[in-house]
């Protein structure tokens, strides 16, 4: 027979009630442990495909079909029949309605998926003895939980194996083995030829009540065909439709994505499906996000498999998340109901990786204009879930502290309304770079543009924490940096008035013990690096000017003195204060910084 599998879709039976149900108990949308063999659907009815598929053959033979006007599956079926079987109707039995013999009509009609229209052709047929038959097709028409359809089964079973096993008549024979579960052994290779017929036998044959004799248990059907049969058997990769389809329509969900993400081409599709499927609670998912994309869980029954979403997701978008980073974030927030090891929501795992990877974290978090105000980032249209910008930017900072990327991470500690943060690391940074001297590319300047805009905000907006000390630091290294710039463009009067109003080294000896305690209670660790540079040019800058004063003294008569000598002597009682002061204070200084002090201080005598 010919081969139109490959060409046409796959169909489900008609006939069959394998009591398959859906589960809704897990909260990640896939089956729960217990439930796989009845976490499928009932296979879809295959009327819809098989009578398109019956269509498109006689549209391909209009001259010969006979098609008519009339409308329904009983005329469909009739041009069909003629078609197929092109008068050789040697062998068939019990009579023909309309030109037609009974049972290929009644066969086709079943398997169309029209109960009434292979009703119509029994009764049409005047044959009395078929009346159980009729009586089972309404039964199933009626009510599939029928009680009385197990009776009329085994009433078909018990006449099927006295009279319709040895018929020449095929079409009779496979519509008794369906409607009556009879011989399951049988493939009835005269009528099922291809695939899709056999797969509708098959699955025709499946019962709730897997106890009975002539009956196929389900999982046995879904055994064959991924186990025993395999991709090889059906040359899957050269006819991947095929191999999916099977897989799907005996509810093996998880190896037919599987297969299918394989195959680049139709990976897009895999993951659309698999997406589907889970929120519809149809997929067997890993109770570990970080298993295999498919694995057998021992705790499942036989051949049950299960799918990792998260991974088969987290795959797929890699291959356009750094150019289409918006619709990466779709495909990423259906793991929303996903933990990782550490029980974070795997949407906001791979986001923040996302962000990371991208480094779009304007684009993704949104930024903060000169208000504080922040203006929205992609993140931002997922409102459904716990995962909200802040938070996301919070755990991106927190990760870039951690590569000592502090740069970067103000930047998210400002997204995510961290002002702690923000002034933390930022007060880290100007301690390695405030006392250098300014170049316009520098990381000095860039953090002293930081400096300048984040003071200004938070004198506006407010401090929204505890602590003070940080403050203190960071207002403190942010006036620090305009006197190291007054002090490189030798403007020492200017620096030194700067130094002196932001009272962090004393000039006069009744503040040394307020400045040691402010260094040692109310400032961070941060101020007190710099203080060793802050002396030494604070003491350079004393030294300066009292060598340039000196140079002027002796060229001044010397009743004319007294002004000159008195501003010396407050220079020397200056450098007397900071060099006591750099020895009051309870750390080392690092390298020279005490001998170099008191040298210059003994110069300045």
């Amino acid at each position: 027979g010919e081969r139109y599998v490959g060409n046409h879709q796959v169909h489900g039976p008609v006939l069959i009630n394998p009591a398959i149900g859906r589960s809704d108990k897990d909260p990640k949308h896939q089956a729960g442990d217990s439930e796989l063999s009845a976490s499928r659907p009932e296979i879809p009815r295959g009327q819809v495909g098989y009578k398109t598929f019956m269509n498109s053959i006689i549209t391909e033979n209009l001259t010969h079909a006979g098609r008519g006007g009339i409308p329904g599956t009983y005329p469909l079926v009739k041009s069909f029949v003629g078609l197929r079987l092109q008068g050789e109707y040697l062998g068939l039995k019990d009579g023909m309605i309309d030109d037609r013999p009974l049972w290929p009509m009644v066969y086709y009609c079943l398997r169309s998926g029209d109960l009434p229209a292979a009703i119509h052709c029994l009764k049409k047929s005047g044959l009395t003895e078929y009346n159980e038959i009729i009586s089972l097709l309404e039964a199933k028409l009626g009510n599939p939980n029928n009680p009385n359809i197990p009776k009329l089964e085994d009433s078909i079973r018990f006449s099927y194996r006295r009279f319709v096993r040895n018929e020449t008549d095929p079409f009779k024979r496979i519509t008794w083995s369906v409607l009556g579960c009879c011989d399951i052994s049988d493939e009835h290779s005269e009528v099922a030829r291809t695939a899709d017929d056999y797969l509708w036998l098959k699955l025709s044959l499946v019962r709730a009540d897997s106890s009975k004799e002539d009956s196929i248990k389900y999982s046995d059907l879904q055994q064959v065909i991924l186990e025993e049969y395999g991709e090889s058997h059906y040359d899957a990769f050269n006819q991947p439709h095929l191999y999916f389809q099977v897989l799907a329509l005996t509810g093996q969900f998880e190896a037919a994505i599987e297969f299918l993400a394989r195959i680049e081409r139709f990976k897009v599709h895999a993951v659309h499906m698999a997406i589907a499927l889970n929120e519809l609670y149809l997929l067997a998912g890993p109770h570990d996000t970080s298993a295999p994309l498919l694995f057998i869980d021992p705790a499942d029954p036989k051949p049950a498999r299960r799918l990792n979403l998260a991974r088969l997701i987290m795959i797929y978008v890699r291959s356009f998340e750094f150019h289409c980073p918006n619709e990466a974030l779709h495909y990423l927030y259906h793991l929303k109901n996903y933990t990782d090891s550490e029980g974070q929501s795997l949407f906001k795992v791979c986001a923040v990786d996302l962000a990371l990877e991208t480094k779009e974290y304007a684009q993704l978090l949104g930024t903060v204009d000169g208000n504080g105000i922040r203006n929205k980032g992609l993140i931002d249209q997922f409102i459904d879930t716990h995962v909200t910008a802040v938070s996301v930017a919070e755990t991106i900072a927190a990760n870039l502290v951690n590569k000592g990327l502090y740069e970067d991470a103000i930047a998210l500690f400002d997204i995510a309304n961290n002002q702690e943060g923000i002034l933390t690391y930022l007060c880290t940074m100007l301690s390695q770079v405030v006392q250098l001297e300014g170049d316009p590319n520098s990381l000095r300047t860039r953090l002293k543009n930081q400096a300048f805009y984040y003071a200004e905000r938070i004198s506006r907006e407010g401090f929204k924490s505890e602590r003070s000390d940080l403050k203190f630091s960071f207002f403190t290294l942010n006036r620090l940096i305009t006197f190291f710039d007054l002090y490189y463009e030798k403007e020492f009067p200017q620096a030194l008035k700067v130094l002196n109003d932001i009272k962090l080294v004393p000039f006069r000896e009744e503040e040394l013990k307020d400045r040691v305690f402010d260094v040692t209670h109310n400032l961070t660790s941060n101020v007190a690096k710099v203080i060793p540079d802050v002396l030494l040019t604070t003491m350079n800058m004393l030294f300066a000017q009292y060598q340039k004063i000196k140079s002027n003294v002796e060229f001044i008569p010397r009743f004319q003195e007294g002004p000159l000598e008195a501003q010396m002597s407050y220079l020397r009682q200056q450098a007397k204060t900071i060099t006591n002061f750099a020895g009051m204070l309870p750390y080392r200084m690092p390298g020279d910084t005490n001998s170099r002090l008191v040298q210059m201080e003994i110069l300045m005598h």
